[in-house]
């Protein structure tokens, strides 16, 4: 049997994209930052390495993001052209090799429930996180929370950036 497809897409269909694999990991990022970018409480990030993520239609714009809550450089989001709906951004940790996929952009969100929680103390008040799920102040201990697969993922795709711009493939 083979996988169901990892397809997303933006809020007016313009844009469509496709993952090749699942993302390495998800979290709900608490940060100001997100809270602004998402226009809620959190976005949910799910890294993929960016070689991973096809453009199958539409236009994606560039935009700077303004500062990253951890380290003060500039993050920048890619959206739609069209609708200026959020797609993924790429963090200034990272470089342009791994693609932090908003997950509410992809047709099975569902799919993809987060493993962590970050920057819990720009946590909304009215907010209830689950027990079960780690939850850190600050950035989480990725070496607790990721699985192995997903760190040497993560590990391959920083060693093999150029860390130039990303280009969608066609």
């Amino acid at each position: 049997m083979t996988a169901p497809l990892i397809e997303g897409g933006c809020d007016c269909g313009a844009v469509r994209y496709r993952l090749a694999s699942p993302p390495m990991f998800v979290h709900c990022c608490h940060c100001t930052l997100c809270q602004r970018h998402s226009g809620t409480a959190f976005a949910m990030n799910a890294p993929v390495e960016s070689d991973r993520v096809t453009l199958l239609q539409g236009e994606v714009a560039r935009h700077p993001a303004g500062k990253s809550a951890n380290d003060g450089e500039t993050a920048v989001i890619v959206r739609c052209a069209a609708c200026a709906g959020l797609l993924w951004s790429y963090h200034p940790a990272y470089g342009e090799s791994v693609a932090l996929v908003y997950a509410g952009t992809l047709d099975r969100a569902a799919d993809f429930p987060p493993g962590a929680h970050c920057f819990v103390r720009s946590k909304h008040p009215w907010l209830r996180l689950p027990d079960d799920v780690p939850a850190a102040e600050e950035f989480y201990d990725m070496d607790a929370c990721w699985p192995e697969a997903s760190k040497r993922r993560l590990e391959a795709a920083l060693a093999g950036a150029a860390r130039k711009p990303w280009t969608p493939k066609a």
